[in-house]
């Protein structure tokens, strides 16, 4: 009777952790975008606020010193468009390439 409890714990976490793979593998994304007009960290730190707000975005890390931002999301709640509308929006641009940084754009954020 001892050893029941936690069987019965050990059942109920084995059922999450397959329940969480099974919600996180289809339709998750991880993307890199490049982005200009970072100044500093506060404009990394306001634009992954901004990411993290969108239903669908899982995680978002944003690096103003390399000029990107790696965002996972659930391609079936947020399409990558929006992401990049949400970059723009915070007075950001992304560009295709790797040459992201700190060029100077008109901001409607920190500096």
């Amino acid at each position: 009777m001892r050893g029941r409890p936690l069987y019965y714990a050990l059942a109920v976490m084995a059922a999450l952790v397959l329940m969480f793979a099974a919600s996180t593998s289809s339709g998750t994304v991880r993307k890199t975008f490049h982005v200009k007009g970072f100044t500093c960290a506060s404009c990394a730190s306001s634009l992954e606020a901004a990411l993290r707000a969108k239903k669908g975005v899982n995680a978002v890390e944003a690096d103003f010193a390399s000029g990107q931002v790696e965002v996972t999301f659930d391609e079936a709640v947020i399409k990558e468009s929006e992401i990049r509308k949400v970059i723009e929006q915070a007075g950001f641009s992304v560009t295709d390439s790797g040459d992201g940084g700190s060029e100077q754009l008109p901001r409607k954020g920190c500096c």
